[in-house]
């Protein structure tokens, strides 16, 4: 293998091994230590010996108590959810890194603006795939492999009750583990190819637009592995949502106002603006 893939090789791999252990370490976190949404006044110190959180009833899990993947349907609420994510990670890729620290710029004209909307759709395309297939049932199962416990206050004896209940799981941890590495892997190595060869990027370029989803996909996951009831990781999930086509809206409209403006420009042709 020729020494510069094996550089790529290595650095997708590492990225992949640090976001899969801040999200699986994030699970970890809610379930044996426990974020109080029930009674914030509430001091539940673990024993040391089992884990437990600061819940008082079974609960359901943050993806509902199911080991069945949900209808295919979700994985067209899935693309809605990733596009404008997926559009703000190509814009920042051409705006901040190719153009603005002058890495590897690209003209913005009405061609460049279809490739790159066009390079996000199909973004959403794979990365909503293996969101469905990969990542919603790792995501299902780490917080039921890692719950905790609380105690019935309702009873004399001290009586430790999961707090999933009897919650199943899809797959054992390590299978789950392996499942959250392999997606991140083809996230990032999806993110590359897109980078390199539908926007044209040079290499370099390429490699560090991967900065993004690495930053992102880590904090995402791990905020709304928080939330340890199913209402408010949908909560979160919504609020996040709207955040992102915000800014996605933006960066568009912020496109198309400048492509207006060059075409407003005196003895400038359309023809001459789209090559």
């Amino acid at each position: 293998m020729h020494k510069r893939n094996v550089m790529k090789f290595t650095i997708i791999i590492f990225a992949a091994i640090l976001m899969v252990g801040w999200n699986y370490c994030s699970y970890y976190v809610v379930a044996h230590e426990g974020f109080d949404i029930f009674n914030p006044t509430a001091n539940s110190i673990p024993d040391g010996t089992t884990p437990t959180t600061q819940v008082d009833k079974i609960i359901n899990p943050p993806l509902g108590n199911t080991t069945s993947l949900p209808n295919f349907g979700t994985i067209f609420s899935l693309m809605a959810l990733n596009l404008p994510i997926e559009i703000i990670f190509v814009f920042l890729g051409e705006v901040l890194l190719g153009t603005a620290l002058k890495i590897d710029p690209k003209r913005l004209n009405i061609k460049r603006l279809g490739i790159m909307i066009g390079s996000a759709l199909a973004l959403t395309l794979l990365i909503s795939a293996i969101y469905y297939l990969m990542v919603w049932p790792a995501m299902h199962d780490i917080a039921i492999h890692n719950q905790g416990t609380f105690d019935d206050p309702k009873t004399e004896e001290v009586e430790s009750i999961l707090q999933y209940g009897g919650a199943e799981t899809f797959f054992g941890k390590g299978v789950d583990i392996m499942l959250l590495f392999f997606a991140v892997i083809l996230i990032l190595g999806v993110h590359f190819l897109a980078f390199k060869f539908i926007q044209g990027l040079n290499n370099v370029t390429s490699i560090i637009t991967l900065i993004f989803p690495l930053i992102y996909f880590p904090i995402f996951w791990s905020v709304l592995s928080k939330e340890i009831t199913n209402e408010f990781f949908m909560e979160k999930t919504g609020s996040h949502f709207t955040f992102s086509l915000v800014v996605a809206a933006g960066f568009i409209l912020g496109a198309t106002l400048l492509l207006i403006w060059q075409l407003t420009l005196i003895g400038t042709p359309v023809a001459e603006i789209e090559q």
